[in-house]
């Protein structure tokens, strides 16, 4: 998605990982960022283990709603 970041309680697949994250391409992870603001947490919805992003992490990032 172009412009856009990931909402909170969103379920969403990378495509293009954020820079230097631990997130997989290709791996469902839920949106935890409260109230929409701060760094992200992404909890993935398979293990349930998570990653955090900063925001200038998601830039070049691609993803997809799951």
């Amino acid at each position: 998605m172009t412009n856009q970041v990931p909402q909170n309680g969103q379920i969403v697949t990378f495509t293009i990982v954020p820079a230097g994250s631990y997130l997989g391409a290709g791996e469902d992870y839920r949106v935890d960022r409260p109230q929409n603001k701060g760094d992200f947490r992404f909890v993935s919805v398979e293990r349930g283990s998570s990653a955090y992003a900063r925001t200038w992490m998601m830039a070049r990032a691609e993803w997809r709603l799951a």
